[in-house]
């Protein structure tokens, strides 16, 4: 079995990171959040288009690392 990343919160809803790894992707995708929106400065749709992208990319980490129990 391999080892989840991500799990249930204790209180309330949504995830949590249950480990290094999960720690590491959280950071990693606070850091290319931010980074991106620094690097295009300002609104439009290339900075929309690429935090959804971002979003989505992480979504797809969570749901693939997720412990179910």
């Amino acid at each position: 079995m391999r080892k989840k990343w991500f799990g249930p919160k204790r209180f309330g809803i949504g995830v949590s990171p249950k480990s290094w790894e999960g720690w590491c992707v959280t950071a990693l995708f606070l850091a290319l959040s931010f980074g991106w929106a620094k690097y295009l400065h300002g609104t439009g749709p290339w900075l929309w288009m690429g935090q959804v992208m971002l979003l989505l990319l992480f979504g797809v980490v969570i749901f693939l690392t997720y412990a179910r129990s």
